[in-house]
């Protein structure tokens, strides 16, 4: 395994990359704070990397996703499509009218349409690097249809690694059913997440 360290305050913050995962030897961090993924962390301003003009059309390019939710409002998603870097896309979550535009869930995401196998395979990989050098949070592992293809047979594996307080590393691989993907256009594969409790409540409320 390489590691290649890009945090800025190495003392303060732990990076979470696909291929690039580093804690410290002494100290485990305590709170989903601690985590970055792509140099950014849950609390964050969302303006420190894209601009207001930028984030109100994601908001509205993505109000359908979430309609299936009784309270499909509280949260609004928004994506960072283009970007360099070790994954894909970046997406995140934020409070509805918060004009800071504070960031409660960041994801990255690697695409591997169809290659289920291959993608879970380094969903694996990834959990048991931070499963081995990590020992108090709990883990959870889901297989569940995902909500937006009424036929049934899109379905998402995913395993949460929980702090006490409810906040997430969530690892996971979605398979779409591919007319339903292709129909809409979506992506599929692994999604690496950092996730404030309150954020993974709201989006299994439906």
């Amino acid at each position: 395994m390489v590691f290649v360290i890009n945090c800025k305050k190495l003392n303060m913050k732990t990076c979470l990359t696909l291929f690039v995962l580093f804690f410290s030897s002494s100290v485990f961090a305590e709170d989903i704070s601690e985590f970055q993924i792509e140099g950014i962390s849950i609390g964050d301003s969302l303006l420190s990397y894209m601009s207001e003009e930028e984030i109100k059309k994601e908001i509205e390019y993505n109000l359908r996703d979430y309609k299936y939710l009784n309270n499909p409002k509280l949260f609004r998603e928004v994506y960072m499509r283009k970007k360099k870097g070790l994954y894909d896309q970046l997406s995140f979550f934020i409070k509805s009218n918060n004009s800071n535009y504070k960031i409660y869930f960041v994801r990255g995401m690697i695409n591997y349409e169809e290659e289920l196998e291959a993608c879970l395979n380094k969903k694996k990989e990834i959990i048991d690097i931070i499963t081995k050098d990590t020992t108090k949070l709990k883990t959870n592992d889901v297989t569940s249809i995902l909500p937006l293809d009424s036929s049934g047979k899109s379905i998402t594996y995913a395993t949460n690694l929980i702090f006490k307080n409810s906040d997430n590393i969530t690892v996971s691989c979605s398979n779409w059913e591919e007319s339903f993907r292709k129909e809409n256009n979506y992506t599929e594969g692994l999604s690496v997440i950092l996730s404030k409790g309150e954020v993974m409540d709201w989006l299994s409320d439906y």
